[in-house]
């Protein structure tokens, strides 16, 4: 069994860092460090253990001057990387003297005992006071601009006009970890009324992670249409619930999205997103096509254990090398 410090340093005074650190390093005696976001701490961690191999992971897209400074440069302490996308993976590799490490793409897949189709509550829908004959369009990502509400909302008064009774829900999924978010709530709102449409649209609060299940089985459609990601998990969480895709047709997702398991659209194009939700909601032949694929590409790319399997398999390769060198 290998021992992993799985890491989220963030600002630390100098002492406190060393102290800490050098107190964890003695204590756990790690066979592997694995640092989340700050690659800054990277070479530190160097300075205090040498033999100690050393694997950053970025989730998410990190800017390209960035990578230019001080942070990039620290990826030279680095023995190999992780990313939930193969294009997040070539930014990594794109700071200086990085190109031949070795990436290994994980992404968080889904426990499928806790991910699934389930009854919906009662009080779920009388919670968003939705009749039990209307249709749900639903957008589970966090309230924030990188994940395009907008025009989710911009698509909504021609998909009421091919279905008059549906309704769109948001739920601030991981939203309470940012500060912008009620801003962004009164701008959906704002848009909603001048379009007509607030009552059509339930935008609610943090959701506990244990209650998706429940909003994917209510829905007829989930919609995930953000301008840049990396890899979400609410892909396979979705797909595991058999709530059909509209997704944005962004790299990040291919290799896994494709046109037979989603429907895939420019996620700044209203229209395109408009024309997928009417016909995952009005083309049973497709939308159940849809629904059977993306049960398939769960069990193909989405098993959280195998993927974990895969990942602790790629650890003990960078031990080896390292233990080798």
């Amino acid at each position: 069994m290998i021992r992993i410090w799985d890491t989220r340093f963030r600002r630390l005074r100098e002492a406190h860092f060393v102290i800490g650190a050098r107190l964890a390093l003695s204590l756990f005696m790690p066979d592997l460090l694995h640092v989340h976001v700050n690659a800054r701490v990277c070479p530190r961690f160097k300075v205090l253990d040498t033999n100690l191999p050393c694997v950053f992971t970025a989730w998410g897209h990190i800017p390209s001057d960035l990578l230019a400074e001080d942070y990039g440069r620290a990826f030279s302490a680095v023995d190999a990387f992780t990313a939930d996308s193969a294009e997040v993976a070539d930014e990594l590799r794109s700071a200086v003297g990085c190109a031949k490490k070795p990436a290994h793409i994980f992404r968080w897949g889904v426990d499928q005992d806790r991910f699934r189709r389930v009854a919906v509550p009662r009080q779920l829908r009388d919670r968003l006071g939705i009749t039990d004959n209307a249709k749900v369009v639903f957008s589970p990502r966090s309230l924030r601009d990188i994940y395009n509400h907008e025009s989710l909302l911009g698509a909504a008064p021609r998909i009421l006009r091919e279905v008059p009774n549906i309704y769109f829900v948001f739920t601030n999924n991981h939203g309470h970890r940012y500060p912008d978010a009620p801003a962004y709530e009164a701008r959906l709102r704002t848009l909603a009324a001048s379009l007509g449409i607030e009552q059509h649209i339930r935008i609610l609060p943090f959701q506990s992670h244990k209650d998706m299940p429940a909003f994917y089985s209510l829905s007829a459609v989930t919609v995930s249409i953000p301008v840049e990601d990396a890899f979400p998990a609410t892909i396979f969480e979705a797909m595991a619930c058999e709530s059909p895709l509209v997704v944005s047709d962004l790299r990040d997702y291919l290799g896994v999205v494709d046109d037979s398991n989603a429907i895939r659209v420019d996620p700044r194009d209203c229209g395109q997103i408009a024309q997928g939700v009417i016909t995952l909601l009005l083309d049973d032949q497709r939308r159940a096509a849809v629904v059977q694929r993306g049960l398939e590409t769960v069990k193909q790319h989405g098993i959280l254990e195998d993927g974990i399997g895969r990942l602790i398999a790629f650890y003990e390769t960078i031990i080896w090398k390292r233990a080798k060198n």
